[in-house]
């Protein structure tokens, strides 16, 4: 019946705990059993007439129920069993002192306040409530030395009934207090047994995550060795082909005219080339033959090694017209490179849009005359009236319609002052970069040449080289990069530097 009640009378908050729901049952259940006592008591001093255990008994009655209420509440558990048995023990005292003193039969009930406090609280409560039991003992004692008058307030008639029903309820007390010991010590050890389950099933599991971990820790290692095995295949494969990418630089630098042919032809004059591979797409030609100068700046198709082996059949292509077949016209060159492109690569038959873009002047000194062929090259000359682009036929060398005969444009230009040639690839002007991550854009070609153009050759270079490390800053290079400029019949003139550099004002566009 008292299980049923559990819910009732318990706050929850205790039902969350196994200790303190096992230590507010037991509260609960000596304010019940304490509480019909103290009614038995009532009822028994009623009947003997005595009026001051009536009185105690019904404080008892009232305090216990007090506790039992409280219990729904969250007072501290230790609080309400020295409340409980601070309420029996006064009881108890107070009955001793109205039936006789040390000569009260109830005597003897003094000894089950410190049990009690040890099941409901704890050892120290328990010992605390020991001494005060030994105080109150002394205290009849010393009342006794001194014939201090307590005589029994009841019928002595009824004596001998009063004496039994105090003894019987001791022994019953004695039982509940063994029963409630047993009871708690048999659901502790089954909340021991429990929670050494649940220990040992959580010392499994670790033991289970621990052979798993190590064999995962065994995987890592073999993994990472493995990953170590293939880095170093990778890294011999990477240095290999590394190996031969420069070597295959050093035989493309070897088949291509050499930079300095260009000084010796031009004395003021200048070729820069930053490729995005080792190997590039990218290159610069110049000879001279039959006492006309020829350059040209060449961007094939792609860049790298593919690149690379398109320049080289460029580079072939062009000492074939120029230095075999005699060509000197520049469209009439263009169009030997289309043909031969075409059949170097089969496309009518592969339908292949490989080819290259090309820019070329020839320079007959003896007539002061520049002769310009582009495809998709611009020459920019620079002189004293500023600077001007002539374009080139927006179709390339080889690539589409490469059944189709290309026609292109010729430009004649006079050398009657001092002029300045440039020429540069698109991976200049489509280079992203700058404040706003723009291209470079011909404006700015533009701009940089009409800010450099009076200076020396070599210092153009060097500030050219300075503005593009600018502009490219936090943006990756996307292509090669070749500039070639140069003046014909070089003439000594001392010039100032210009206001300000190319780079500054590029920086502000």
């Amino acid at each position: 019946m008292i299980n049923n009640w559990i819910h009732l009378f318990i706050n929850p908050v205790y039902q969350q705990d196994d200790n303190q729901f096992l230590q507010a049952k037991n509260l609960l259940r000596a304010f019940l059993f304490t509480g019909l006592s103290s009614t038995s008591y009532f009822l028994i001093s009623y009947i003997i007439d005595f009026s001051h255990g009536v009185n105690l008994m019904i404080m008892n009655m009232i305090g216990f129920l007090l506790l039992t209420l409280m219990l729904r509440f969250r007072f501290s558990l230790d609080l309400l069993g020295n409340l409980y048995v601070l309420i029996g023990a006064s009881g108890v005292v107070g009955v001793i002192y109205f039936s006789g003193g040390l000569n009260s039969p109830i005597l003897a009930w003094l000894a089950a306040c410190p049990p009690l406090a040890l099941m409901l609280i704890g050892k120290r409560s328990a010992m605390v409530w020991a001494l005060l039991m030994i105080v109150c003992l002394f205290f009849f004692a010393y009342l006794a030395y001194i014939d201090f008058p307590l005589p029994p307030n009841f019928n002595g008639e009824w004596e001998i009934i009063f004496k039994v029903h105090i003894i019987s309820g001791l022994i019953f007390l004695t039982f509940l207090i063994n029963l409630v010991f047993n009871n708690t010590k048999e659901k502790t050890r089954k909340i021991v047994e429990e929670k050494n389950l649940e220990l040992i099933n959580a010392l499994e599991a670790l033991e289970g995550a621990r052979v798993a971990l190590e064999k995962s820790h065994d995987d890592i290692v073999l993994a990472n060795m493995e990953l170590v095995r293939q880095k170093e295949i990778i890294e011999n494969k990477n240095r290999a082909i590394t190996s031969n990418l420069r070597y295959a630089k050093d035989m493309q630098n070897a088949i291509m005219p050499n930079p300095y042919i260009l000084q010796s032809l031009f004395v003021d004059s200048f070729y820069m080339m930053k490729p995005l591979k080792i190997v590039s797409g990218d290159f610069f030609w110049t000879t001279r033959v039959d006492g006309l100068t020829f350059v040209a700046v060449v961007d094939c198709t792609g860049h790298g090694v593919p690149g690379a082996l398109m320049s080289v059949i460029g580079n072939n292509l062009l000492k074939e017209a120029v230095k075999i077949k005699k060509l000197s016209d520049p469209p009439e060159i263009l169009s030997f490179l289309h043909k031969g492109v075409c059949a170097a690569l089969h496309q009518e038959e592969t339908a292949s849009h490989d080819g290259m873009e090309i820019g070329l002047c020839v320079i007959d000194e003896e007539k002061r005359l520049v002769l310009y062929s582009g495809a998709k090259i611009s020459l920019f000359m620079a002189k004293e009236g500023g600077v001007e682009q002539i374009k080139a036929d927006n179709q390339s060398i080889g690539g589409m319609y490469s059944g189709a005969r290309k026609e292109f444009s010729l430009h004649s230009i006079p050398l009657d002052s001092p002029t300045r040639f440039y020429m540069f690839t698109d991976g200049l002007k489509d280079q992203f970069g700058g404040p706003s991550g723009k291209k470079f854009m011909l404006r700015r070609i533009t701009q940089t040449i009409n800010h450099i153009y009076q200076l020396p050759m070599p210092m153009q270079k060097s500030y050219i080289a300075e503005i593009i490390n600018d502009w490219m800053k936090g943006e990756e290079q996307l292509d090669d990069i070749t500039i070639v400029g140069f003046q014909p019949n070089h003439q000594e003139k001392s010039t100032p530097s210009p206001a300000g550099s190319g780079f500054s004002l590029l920086a502000n566009n």
